[in-house]
């Protein structure tokens, strides 16, 4: 799966509680398509300028508001970005060979669309699947039927129509960290700059699945998403605070089970610390969460003072103060520390573990690469009361989530029935828990990964399987392959030229946000507890809904010479979550050779295809290569040169005969062969239709497409924060049972809708739910 913004990430409460901020709206807000600048002229202090630069845009500055400055009517001497027309100077300044790179220019753009929307567009869609995929015996590498199996050489030309990011191959040099886009030495003792040829083929097989329906060859049967835990009384009542007194052993880098120091259940209302306490302690102490104190309470057994003691019979426990509701005081849990020492189960520590790699904390330092020893972070509290001033006040540190604990940390357990072993444990009291229902449970039957090498998928035919099981009878190790029929090489970039980009942040896709991933259609309006999203929820009865088919993001253009502006990192993001790579500019055009061995002509028809889907998905059909697809980047077209390539059968290969040119009309006659193949029809019927939209250009507007938004305009501080999305359409039911409200469902539009449009959510207001028959 491709890399997502964070905003699809569930956003940290921070983000939630700062809504939408305000806009001067006597100004006049320009829409979109208009010719607006929103950068300083280069070199005065603008985004990019810098005697660094080697080829610098240098643009006029117009304010916001202000009349466009050009038309496409008289664009003067500007130059034609597609949308809108820009005035543009280059000073140009060309590198040469540098640290023996083959020559290149860079490129720096400083112009950015200002997009004001009322309504997004998703970045993906789903193409449904259709039946089962048609699974028969490969045709081996034995040259069987010398006569018409096929084998040759593919010479094709890869032209990117938008920019192309290829990542994964190090810093540009010890002193520049940026990302360095991908090459390899050549001939003459320097470098070439190129695509990786398990890019291409990636890309081409991902698309060769969709058209033949093909098994899912990339897919994670096993997962099960993870959630926020609701504020569940039931739950919550059953967990105590409780220390690490012996941090488990470490085994081959993993920790095992620690044992705890258990506190007495106390009272969740009356055994708290308020926020000024919290606050006095820390700038007397440098208060920590797990920290031992000395408390005074009153009758009532409530705290009325408190005073840091390493050998105090309380505990302090200080969480991330993000998640809570800013118009309410910050109250930290205090409990009495006990003399009854319990392990935590081996099953609860491997739950413990698995929910760890999916907490924000351990997240955020993969993306900022800290290391686990930075194990404390401070909790600043921003107190919003509704009627009086606010203030910001620092209460102390918390505990980092961390695949390790330490002696003294705090933790939530719940101790089972017997009492010698504690049967669930998490960092914070409403923590995360898994779903129901593992991917592998909501996809049609037959579209699991190929695991027979004598009974495959079209694609597993053709460019090969792995059975990635490794165990088969008595668990003994089995490796049971097929090695596929095409090689892909490098495709080696003509006449590179670089673009300098920041990236946004980018975090995994998150397939639990089950309002766009699963089939959930009959279930839009309705709500429930916990929210219908969720899998395992009151939308998964009688039976699991199944995910929503293939994965596809939008093709949309970006103005000549430019960077998608979805793909840029924008002002106000956190600039350790941003990184800085190289991509080849739109129109680079890539060269490279594809072989293949034994082939019928059906099967070499549908590499053809694949490899050209514009010849049976429609003129504009693409393929995305490269990563940054969420963003806007990768979308390439390939052409083949049938000068350089040719076929020749089995026998034909070890005879004098002369292999046979792959001619314009050859290839048309292949895919037709193909195209025509009786196995084909359904999917060619049902499927090829949605496909050819989902791997079109400009089926959406490209400035209406990003990931949800906390905001309508683009420079707005809340635009990238799109909690409030997430949580309006995630079907959640208020427990008021009075009154049936609460934040209705809202499924991602089918592929198959004329428009692809959502309203973009700014706050949230609970609605009226509709209630579907259960």
């Amino acid at each position: 799966m491709a890399t997502e913004p964070q905003g699809e990430r569930e956003q940290d409460q921070q983000d939630r509680e700062q809504g939408h901020s305000a806009w001067n709206h006597q100004k006049r807000i320009p829409r979109f398509g208009e010719c607006v600048f929103d950068q300083q002229p280069t070199g005065a202090g603008g985004a990019g300028g810098g005697e660094d630069d080697q080829e610098v845009g240098c643009c006029q500055t117009f304010p916001v508001g202000s009349p466009p400055p050009f038309t496409h009517a008289d664009s003067g001497s500007g130059r034609d970005f597609g949308h809108e027309v820009f005035p543009f100077c280059v000073g140009r300044n060309p590198v040469g060979r540098r640290s023996g790179y083959a020559r290149a220019r860079l490129l720096v753009i400083t112009v950015r669309e200002v997009v004001i929307v009322a309504q997004f567009v998703n970045p993906y869609t789903f193409v449904p699947f259709s039946g089962a995929p048609q699974r028969s015996a490969p045709g081996g590498h034995e040259g069987r039927c010398g006569s018409e199996l096929l084998s040759g050489r593919l010479r094709v030309r890869i032209s990117a129509r938008t920019p192309v990011l290829v990542r994964g191959f190090g810093a540009v040099s010890r002193s520049d960290s940026r990302e360095a886009a991908p090459s390899r030495p050549d001939r003459d003792g320097g470098r070439e700059f190129m695509v990786p040829g398990s890019a291409v083929h990636g890309a081409v097989r991902s698309l060769h699945e969709a058209m033949t329906n093909s098994c899912l060859r990339v897919f994670d049967a096993d997962l099960v998403p993870q959630y926020r835990q609701q504020a569940d009384p039931y739950r919550i009542g059953q967990l105590r605070l409780a220390v690490v007194e012996t941090p488990g052993e470490v085994t081959e880098g993993k920790q095992g089970p620690p044992v705890l120091r258990l506190c007495e259940e106390g009272d969740p209302v009356r055994h708290r610390l308020d926020q000024w306490k919290l606050a006095q302690l820390h700038a007397a102490s440098r208060l920590r969460s797990g920290d031992r104190l000395f408390i005074d309470c009153d009758g009532d057994d409530r705290p009325v003072s408190a005073t840091p003691a390493p050998d105090g019979d309380w505990v302090v426990f200080l969480s991330d103060g993000s998640a809570r509701v800013k118009k309410r005081p910050y109250y930290a849990h205090v409990r009495r520390l006990t003399g009854h020492r319990v392990p935590v189960a081996e099953e609860a520590w491997r739950a413990y573990l698995e929910l760890v790699e999916g907490s924000d904390d351990l997240r955020t330092a993969r993306v900022r690469k800290v290391p686990e020893t930075e194990r404390f972070a401070r909790v600043t509290y921003h107190y919003r009361p509704a009627n009086a001033a606010g203030e910001s006040l620092v209460v102390g540190q918390r505990h980092l989530v961390r695949r390790t604990v330490i002696a003294g940390q705090p933790l939530w357990v719940r101790v089972a029935a017997d009492g010698r072993s504690a049967d669930v444990v998490q960092p914070a009291l409403i923590w995360r828990g898994f779903g129901e229902g593992s991917a592998g449970e909501r996809i049609p039957e037959g579209f699991e990964p190929c695991s027979d090498p004598g009974d495959l998928c079209p694609s597993c035919r053709l460019f090969g399987s792995a059975d990635v099981r490794g165990r088969g009878e008595r668990e003994r190790a089995w490796q049971r392959s097929y090695r596929g029929h095409v090689r892909f090489g490098d495709a080696v970039a003509v006449e590179p030229e670089l673009l300098e980009v920041s990236l946004p942040p980018l975090g995994a896709p998150r397939p639990g946000s089950g309002q766009h991933y699963l089939e959930t259609a009959q279930w839009a309006g309705d709500g429930g507890i916990p929210p219908l999203r969720e899998w395992g929820s009151a939308a998964d009865v009688p039976r699991r809904r199944l995910l929503r088919g293939r994965k596809f993001y939008w093709h949309t253009g970006v103005a000549n010479g430019r960077l998608p502006s979805r793909g840029q990192a924008r002002a106000g993001q956190d600039g350790e979550m941003v990184s800085h790579a190289q991509v080849f500019k739109i129109k680079t055009v890539f060269e490279a050779t594809i072989t293949f061995t034994d082939l019928d002509e059906t099967a070499l028809g549908s590499l053809l295809a694949a490899l050209q889907p514009h010849r049976v998905l429609g003129d504009s059909a693409l393929l995305h290569i490269g990563g940054g697809k969420p963003l806007g980047y990768g979308s390439c077209r390939i052409e083949i040169d049938h000068s350089q390539s040719w076929t020749a059968t089995a026998r034909e290969r070890y005879t004098a005969v002369a292999p046979h040119p792959l001619s314009q009309a050859r290839v048309e006659e292949l895919v037709r062969v193909f195209a025509s193949d009786q196995h084909a029809a359904p999917v060619r019927e049902q499927v090829w239709p949605l496909l050819g939209k989902a791997v079109a250009m400009g089926q959406v507007p490209a400035g209406k497409v990003w990931y949800p938004p906390g905001a309508e305009n683009v420079g707005d501080r809340n635009f990238a924060r799109g909690f409030p999305y997430w949580k309006q359409t995630s079907g959640w039911e208020s427990d008021r049972r009075d009154r049936l409200q609460g934040y209705p469902l809202q499924p991602l539009p089918d592929i198959s809708a004329a428009s692809q449009e959502i309203d973009i959510v700014t706050g949230e207001q609970q609605q009226r739910l509709r209630r579907r028959s259960r």
